[in-house]
């Protein structure tokens, strides 16, 4: 599968938000997506990348496999994981794996998300902004609704613009009504479709 996100010669704006309309990805798509958007930058930026659909152990392999290495200043935050502890199954968790940061949050959690996005976004505050990938816009619809869904992510996208940082959220293509990419879009400066 071919994807690109043609971000121009520019380098983002520090605050801004895209929403990325296109294919599912599979994990080596989504490391190419991100690679892509950030091709244009001058430095390493923290990068945070939330995944619903894959394994944080697919992702680093397809970076692996897709750049030869993995990112030094990485933190992947994984919805949906099994958490293995009945105790900590409430509680987001967070390890090191292959030198990234991993936090592991449940599918239905969305305040132990936010949390887990904004302590991953605060982490950086004295380097470059940070990037934020929220690959699972579409998922977030269907499990929360589309009103949940806007809630959240409106008070993601206004903490990405606090922070400075760059935020892409990926929503597939063909999944939503007119009606849900337009609510969804207003959160957002841009709008991609690829």
């Amino acid at each position: 599968m071919t994807f690109s996100v043609e971000t121009g010669d520019d380098e983002p704006t520090p605050g801004s938000n895209t929403l990325v309309l296109g294919p599912r990805p599979s994990a080596r798509d989504l490391v190419t997506r991100v690679e892509q958007a950030r091709a244009n930058t001058r430095a390493a930026a923290p990068l945070v990348v939330v995944t619903v659909r894959h394994s944080v152990e697919s992702i680093l392999e397809a970076w692996q496999a897709e750049t030869g290495s993995i990112p030094p200043q990485l933190h992947v935050i994984d919805v949906g994981e099994t958490i293995r502890s009945a105790a900590a199954a409430r509680e987001p968790s967070t390890h090191q794996l292959c030198g990234a940061t991993v936090s592991v949050v449940a599918d239905d959690d969305l305040p132990g998300l936010q949390t887990a996005i904004t302590t991953a976004l605060d982490r950086w505050d004295d380097q470059e902004p940070p990037w934020l990938w929220l690959d699972g816009v579409t998922d977030l619809v269907v499990h929360h609704g589309l009103q949940t869904a806007f809630r959240f992510l409106h008070v993601i996208t206004v903490r990405v613009r606090a922070t400075g940082a760059i935020g892409y959220y990926t929503a597939v293509e063909g999944e939503h009504t007119d009606v849900a990419v337009t609510t969804l879009a207003q959160l957002c400066d841009e709008l991609l479709e690829g």
